[in-house]
């Protein structure tokens, strides 16, 4: 196998760069919501339901990095979680993967938190009236910020061969190709 590519995701300006960018996600997301709420149910915004959302808001980072996990769960041999600290207070998962996995189960494994959580959150939303509590906007929100970094992980993957393998590297992720 040699190297096709080289994807640097752990420099810091790339972190940074990636948080900031899910925030105005984040932000985005919460604005669209809340517009589309006040034009659809005009008046009907509560304060309801806000410990069940607080409760999910604090673990959808956990559940997100778990889905990941679940994803990658046929490599699990070659998989290693990494805790770090951020911005000198912020504590994050980071999913090593030390042995060569296929491009698209590597992709799946990226998309797969973002489809199983909004499919619950929206299937919430139509079942029971939490879908007009503020909290549970904002819980939505979060998950679309948070699901950022995962979609431009799967852009630099996209174009790649479709026979290609991925393989943690010292600082990203590296994309080998068979000879």
């Amino acid at each position: 196998m040699r190297c096709l590519k080289s994807i640097n995701t752990e420099r810091r300006d790339e972190f940074n760069r990636l948080f900031l960018k899910g925030i105005l996600v984040w932000l985005a997301t919460v604005c669209i919501c809340f517009l589309t709420q006040h034009l659809f149910y005009p008046e009907q915004l509560t304060n309801d339901y806000q410990l069940i959302s607080l409760v999910g808001i604090i673990l959808i980072y956990p559940i997100h990095t778990l889905l990941h996990i679940i994803g990658c769960f046929k490599y699990r041999e070659g998989t290693v979680i990494q805790w770090r600290i951020h911005f000198f207070f912020l504590p994050c998962m980071k999913l090593k993967i030390k042995r060569i996995i296929p491009k698209w189960s590597y992709i799946f494994s990226l998309v797969l938190p973002f489809v199983v959580i909004t499919t619950i959150l929206v299937t919430l939303m139509f079942v029971t009236p939490i879908g007009h509590s503020a909290m549970f906007l904002i819980l939505l929100s979060v998950h679309f910020g948070m699901s950022f970094a995962d979609f431009t992980h799967i852009k630099k993957l996209w174009n790649m061969p479709n026979n290609c393998f991925v393989e943690s590297a010292e600082r990203g992720f590296s994309v080998l190709i068979s000879d």
